[in-house]
């Protein structure tokens, strides 16, 4: 335990390696300076926190991140897009699922010699050279 102090977490240490100014120009401007977007950044972070801690305490029971973001896109308009981009990622993924299958058939017990170096190329030829009915 840290003696009268409590563990930063890795959010606050972000936000304070980035911290600058909290004046934010508009986008509008096409000179936009490198410290000028660190803060409007900086700033958008420590909003972003105080967002989601808001939304984590709040009663309703769906908490998911694409409800959160709904909410929240006009606030947080940088973070929105990089939510937009990552979070967009497939839940599950057909072809691998068929690949750790056939690994476990092949790295099965009845072929307990079998190295890693040829199981993996098992697997990528079989993956590769398998027609499609």
């Amino acid at each position: 335990m840290m003696s009268g102090k409590q563990k930063r977490s890795a959010l606050d240490m972000f936000l304070d390696s980035i911290d600058g100014d909290t004046d934010c120009v508009s986008h509008s401007t096409n000179k936009t300076s490198t410290s000028t977007s660190t803060s409007c950044f900086t700033n958008e972070a420590k909003k972003y926190r105080q967002l989601a801690s808001n939304f984590m305490s709040d009663d309703r029971e769906d908490k998911s991140a694409a409800l959160f973001w709904k909410c929240n896109q006009h606030s947080l308009p940088m973070l929105s897009i990089l939510a937009r981009k990552y979070l967009a990622t497939p839940a599950t993924s057909v072809p691998s699922e068929s690949a750790f299958s056939k690994s476990a058939y092949y790295g099965r017990k009845e072929r307990a010699n079998i190295n890693a170096n040829t199981l993996s190329q098992s697997v990528f030829l079989k993956d590769k050279l398998m027609t499609e009915k």
